[in-house]
């Protein structure tokens, strides 16, 4: 019993480094590792703020609606300063290119 208590605390100490390590956040009482948050992507947030604003979907949630390069998350993600500018603008004119605008909004998914 002694070796499985000591196993068990080893095994506890290894899920937890492995957790912390992945930028999760590890729960000592349950012993369970809750995942870090993807990151934001400044490209998919200028595309879908920008089809929030032009082409709102009744009945569905875009969740990047009433997102800004200067606003969180955006702005922790650096979508306002050097290449996180670029990718967010890209998006944001991404939107106006003749094909998704003629996709009839198979694009939506990706903003949800």
């Amino acid at each position: 019993t002694d070796n499985a208590a000591a196993e068990a605390v080893a095994a506890a100490a290894a899920g937890s480094a492995a957790c912390t390590q992945a930028g999760g956040t590890w729960d000592a009482g349950t012993s369970t590792c809750t995942p870090a948050a993807a990151p934001y992507n400044c490209f998919i947030g200028g595309f879908c703020s920008q089809a929030a604003l032009i082409s709102p979907q009744p009945g569905s949630t875009n969740l990047y609606d009433g997102h800004t390069q200067t606003t969180e998350p955006a702005l922790g993600a650096g979508c306002n300063v050097a290449a996180g500018i670029e990718d967010w603008e890209e998006g944001r004119f991404s939107f106006y290119t003749p094909t998704n605008l003629e996709a009839g909004y198979r694009w939506y998914g990706m903003c949800q």
